[in-house]
């Protein structure tokens, strides 16, 4: 069983998600990153984009504009200037 670690993203005037999640895979201004519980600590910009989490085997998906990712202690922190929710499905 995988590792599971919480995910909180927040806008400028609301909590968007706050979950556990097994998995997430967002887009950097590096590149896409997927990230897994007991991640190494980190701090990087984020680039507009699709951000799927996934817990169990339901996957959500969400649309982040630019922000930031903080991955600490199986703690994901998701600061985005506009983020909303696209669709869900069971996989």
């Amino acid at each position: 069983m995988a590792t599971s670690f919480m995910v909180k993203v927040v806008t400028p005037t609301k909590v968007v998600l706050e979950q556990e999640a097994d998995f997430l895979l967002v887009r950097t201004t590096e590149g896409d990153m997927g990230i897994l519980g007991n991640h190494f600590p980190l701090v990087a910009a984020l680039a507009d984009g699709q951000m799927k989490i996934r817990k169990d085997k339901r996957e959500k998906f969400f649309r982040v504009e630019g922000g930031f990712i903080e991955i600490s202690n199986n703690q994901v922190t998701i600061l985005s200037n506009q983020a909303y929710p696209q669709e869900e499905r069971v996989i």
